[in-house]
């Protein structure tokens, strides 16, 4: 399936869900979905809202640009629902706020980069690593550091084109970072590390709500699940590649060899898996051991009980 056929698609799901609030007949269980624009993480909503999956009709779409701002949104209730990074959701939780964890989606697309005369993860022991403030890819390289014994000092960095400056600029030796931007810095970096190798589809990113507004729209967030759930049924399948990698260029503005590489390292998947929980709870730990949480949040507190997921 061509690029121009799914660009066509792009656009009509573009019109659809700009009347989709309006068509929609009960507004009281119009569902607001916060994404992140510059993250590949809704590529799955993106693709079923092509495929004008009919559980997406009455979904409101709001986009941001960090994910402090879409989480800040969802514990105010100004969304019901959001796909964030989990560091978010646990941070929340810790403070007493309405948001829960309905379900793990993007998986494994974080990892280590740096310059060619590093070649390895051990090479950055005593080295200088960029790093997002209490984000998932500064948790995930303390994990993986620990993992090994090494000790590398963390340099917090305030945006992609920061990080991206301060490693052109030799300010650090290696970034932790995210796809795709990981894969365009140019031959002269490589990645040395892929979170995903010691924590084999660990949760990324995830479809959390706003509890209150998930009791009251409890068959909106159903048919949401059930669409993102019917798209991730189909990442392996050649069509889904093709409407992913199309989506990407369009969305991203990537070249198209690009948009194949970040596929190749992205992965999703539906389901609250004991080992994707293990996983979190200790990503909680060291938030905790960072100052992040005050206390790592009981994991009863963080999801969304099974009765209503």
């Amino acid at each position: 399936m061509g690029r121009g056929h799914w660009s066509k698609y792009w656009a009509a799901g573009v019109m659809v869900l700009a009347f989709a609030v309006g068509c929609s007949g009960d507004k009281n269980q119009n569902l607001v979905l916060g994404l992140i624009r510059p993250s590949l993480d809704h590529l799955p909503y993106q693709l079923a809202r092509l495929a004008d999956h009919p559980d997406l009709a009455g979904i409101e779409i709001r986009y941001f640009t960090s994910g402090w701002e879409t989480s800040e949104a969802l514990a105010a209730g100004r969304l019901d629902a959001a796909i964030l990074p989990f560091t978010y959701a646990w941070t929340a939780v810790s403070r007493g706020l309405p948001v829960r964890i309905v379900s793990f989606l993007e998986r494994e697309s974080d990892g280590i980069v740096a310059r060619r005369n590093i070649g390895s993860l051990d090479d950055l022991d005593g080295k200088r690593i960029g790093v997002l403030r209490a984000s998932t890819i500064e948790i995930l390289a303390v994990m993986a550091l620990d993992d090994r014994g090494l000790s590398a000092e963390l340099v917090p960095l305030r945006g992609p084109a920061e990080m991206v400056a301060a490693l052109r600029a030799g300010d650090v030796d290696a970034l932790s970072f995210y796809v795709p931007p990981i894969l365009t810095l140019g031959e002269q970096f490589h990645v040395v590390h892929w979170y995903g190798e010691d924590h084999p589809g660990h949760p990324c990113c995830d479809l959390v709500v706003y509890a209150p507004a998930a009791r009251k729209k409890e068959a909106a967030l159903s048919r949401l699940r059930q669409a993102l759930a019917a798209a991730t049924a189909q990442v392996e399948t050649e069509d889904w590649q093709a409407g992913a990698a199309a989506a990407a260029v369009d969305l991203y503005n990537l070249p198209p060899h690009v948009a194949d590489a970040a596929l190749a390292r992205l992965r999703f998947g539906m389901g609250r898996e004991a080992s994707g929980r293990e996983f979190q709870l200790r990503a909680a730990s060291v938030m905790r051991d960072l100052g992040y949480l005050d206390v790592v949040p009981d994991t009863s507190d963080v999801y969304l009980p099974l009765a209503r997921r």
